[in-house]
């Protein structure tokens, strides 16, 4: 029964099911909506059994259409995967890793090099995006490694911890400061407070500034003033350049506090509710480009 009409019907219906929805279907394959009904009738008058029934605006799988949707999304799926896997042979050489930008630029970036001394191994295409990762996503893309800081988890994807996070106050060393523990409580009150407002996908705009203060015991102090940036990397810098105190996450102000551009104000660091996740579609085993940079990324951390 399977024939070049009926692979196309099989994608169409696949559309619908996903959305529970002929609308939104048609919208995503850019046709009408009567052409997609068209498409599903075809189908269902060859198999000779309905597929969807209407509740309300909906429309819902019968047992037929559910039976049908797993074996399709598992063939479409598995022909896309070995499409993207030719184009990437094609591409050899190469691998795409997905990366919260502030990890890129703050942490992966600076230590390339070390990755390039040897000619042999792939170059490293990055994609900056701080958007929560799917399975969907990484297939569409192409993505062959993401890594991610969040709470969340991933349970249709290989997911490897890589580093939990600590959070300090930091502020650059021309900064008023301190001058003992005891006057702490005040400098805290009248600092300007930088803020990472993107911490993860759906975090509160102060959130690590509200952790800290808490854990910390200054609780008391109002967390959600001062400046808010959409990445950690940006309110890293504005500290730097004396604008504020800001809350470093410990594995991206490191080198920053070797150079002397930024101190710790007070000795306190908590652990942050993110952590750093490698993410991958397949162990990674099977890919030994894949393994190989994974391999070098968790020695680099580890050594720091």
């Amino acid at each position: 029964m399977l024939d070049s009409s009926n692979l196309a019907d099989l994608w169409f219906f696949r559309a619908a099911a996903t959305h529970e929805s002929f609308s939104k279907a048609a919208a995503e394959l850019h046709i009408t909506q009567g052409a997609v009904s068209q498409r599903i009738r075809n189908l269902e008058a060859r198999l000779g059994v309905v597929l969807f029934e209407r509740v309300g605006r909906r429309v819902l799988l019968t047992n037929a259409g559910r039976r049908l949707l797993r074996v399709s999304g598992e063939a479409f799926e598995t022909i896309d995967q070995e499409l993207r896997s030719i184009l990437r042979e094609q591409q050899s050489g190469r691998l795409t890793l997905s990366c919260i930008p502030s990890f890129a630029m703050d942490w992966l970036i600076p230590r390339l090099d070390d990755w390039y001394r040897d000619p042999s191994r792939p170059r490293i295409r990055i994609i900056a995006e701080l958007n929560l990762i799917t399975r969907e996503s990484m297939i569409n893309d192409g993505v062959d490694i993401a890594i991610r800081f969040d709470p969340y988890d991933y349970p249709d994807l290989v997911v490897q911890n890589l580093l939990e996070e600590t959070l300090c106050p930091v502020c650059a060393p021309t900064h008023p400061l301190p001058a003992n523990e005891g006057d702490f409580e005040r400098f805290l009150r009248d600092a300007n407070l930088i803020h990472d407002a993107q911490a993860w996908e759906g975090a509160p705009p102060s959130t690590e500034w509200e952790t800290w203060l808490r854990v910390a015991g200054f609780g008391h102090i109002s967390h959600d003033r001062g400046d808010f940036f959409n990445l950690n990397h940006v309110a890293t810098r504005a500290a730097v350049h004396g604008q504020g105190v800001a809350i470093g996450r410990s594995l991206l102000v490191r080198d920053h506090l070797k150079k002397g551009e930024l101190v710790q104000p007070i000795d306190s660091s908590i652990k942050s509710r993110g952590m750093y996740r490698l993410i991958t579609l397949l162990s990674p085993t099977a890919n030994s480009d894949i393994s190989l940079f994974i391999h070098w990324l968790t020695q680099k951390l580890d050594d720091e």
